[in-house]
């Protein structure tokens, strides 16, 4: 990716310079957006996508106060994209795909090589070292495989959540993830754990998933 044009885009202005997530909408649920909309964001939304669909790639960055570290999300599962999040130098990343077409959404939805970074805690020396270094590797790497790297946390929303090892700390992580994002979903959320790949289950892993 060295040889390819890089550019960085401020999503929200509006929203950021009055200390916001949103302004009329949810940018995040506007896409494709509408560029005659009477509403600010669903017009960003339209010039944000216009302006990503002259880069191969778009990453979506993401801030949450919780301590969930750096992960990706797929709204969109294609082969190109489990390529791209594959490659990304994160430990989980999370399916979250709508099981039925719906007009807007995400901005990653809507274009053809895409994900979403969800950074935790947000504006934490941390976690602004650890996603310069997450975006400096993914800059710098041309080696995109096609299907789940086996070092990384595979979970889906939705259906079912697969793990390959139960460590209270991954099922912590996850709750931190559910608290941020899922509780505030709108209609049923179900989540599973499939546990068929684990060898074994610690008591500790199982004391924190039944808390």
């Amino acid at each position: 990716h060295a040889h390819q044009p890089l550019a960085w885009l401020l999503a929200n202005p509006r929203a950021a310079e009055r200390g916001v997530r949103s302004t009329e909408a949810d940018l995040n649920r506007s896409a494709p957006g509408n560029s005659r909309s009477a509403l600010y964001e669903e017009r960003r939304a339209a010039e944000v996508l216009r302006i990503a669909r002259g880069f191969d790639t778009l990453i979506d960055l993401h801030g949450t106060p919780t301590n969930s570290g750096i992960f990706a999300i797929l709204t969109n599962p294609i082969p190109v994209n489990i390529g791209l999040a594959s490659s990304m130098a994160v430990r989980n990343v999370v399916v979250w795909a709508s099981k039925t077409p719906k007009p807007t959404g995400s901005l990653t939805r809507f274009h053809p090589r895409a994900l979403e970074l969800e950074c935790g805690p947000k504006a934490a020396p941390a976690t602004v070292r650890r996603l310069a270094d997450v975006l400096w590797h993914f800059v710098m790497t041309t080696n995109y495989v096609g299907e789940p790297n086996p070092k990384q946390q595979w979970f889906t929303v939705g259906d079912r959540v697969l793990m390959t090892k139960a460590a209270a700390s991954d099922i912590n992580d996850w709750r931190e993830f559910a608290m941020e994002h899922l509780l505030s979903a709108t209609g049923r959320t179900r989540n599973l754990y499939d546990l068929r790949a684990v060898q074994e289950i610690p008591e500790k892993a199982i004391r924190a998933a039944v808390e």
